[in-house]
């Protein structure tokens, strides 16, 4: 598995204020929000698959997984297939 983010392509450390400006801009977005069952069945998914570095991002695409998450139209990214 990489150490660092897939998106900025180096070592960076998200910090918790990081993570909520991603949920906030999802939410301000307007995209229809996973129910929270949904969401937290899918953050279970993704705290025990080996993808998830640091309990935050996903490996496999670099996202934030609790924003990934909350959006009802997106999907898990693994290899494999939706593991959601």
């Amino acid at each position: 598995m990489k150490d660092n983010c897939l998106k900025c392509h180096r070592n960076i450390h998200i910090t918790h204020n990081d993570i909520e400006m991603e949920v906030k801009r999802v939410v301000k977005s307007g995209v229809p929000l996973a129910r929270n069952e949904q969401y937290e069945k899918r953050l279970e998914v993704c705290n025990s698959c080996k993808h998830l570095a640091d309990g935050i991002t996903c490996m496999i695409c670099g996202c934030i997984v609790k924003a990934r998450a909350m959006n009802a139209l997106r999907i898990c990214p693994h290899p494999s297939g939706n593991k959601w």
